[in-house]
């Protein structure tokens, strides 16, 4: 991913959280309790050449102009897909498929 794409998911994922604490959209747990991690991972993505206040006023100024134009099911869909794009994949094994399952039995 780019850093716009980065910065893009920062913000849809922000703005995600702030229609659901607005009751504006129902809360799905299971992507609300990833929000945040996923949020800060994209926000490290695009922001390290930003001071701190730049960084949080560029998400602002982009989450109030998004809240403003897009219907809150547009962006509920776009922080989801941003969400599971961090959420954590299972790690492959380089053990054969016996070996791999013995070990994670005794682990």
């Amino acid at each position: 991913m780019s850093g716009e794409e980065h910065l893009a998911c920062a913000v849809d994922i922000s703005a995600y959280t702030y229609l659901i604490a607005a009751g504006t959209l129902p809360e799905n747990r299971e992507s609300a309790g990833q929000s945040g991690l996923a949020a800060a991972w994209h926000h490290n993505a695009y922001a390290i050449p930003l001071s701190k206040g730049e960084q949080y006023d560029l998400i602002n100024q982009k989450r109030a102009a998004l809240m403003a134009k897009d219907a809150p099911q547009a962006i509920e869909a776009r922080a989801i897909a941003c969400i599971r794009q961090r959420l954590p994949r299972p790690r492959r094994s380089k053990l054969p498929a016996q070996q791999a399952s013995a070990v994670s039995t005794f682990s």
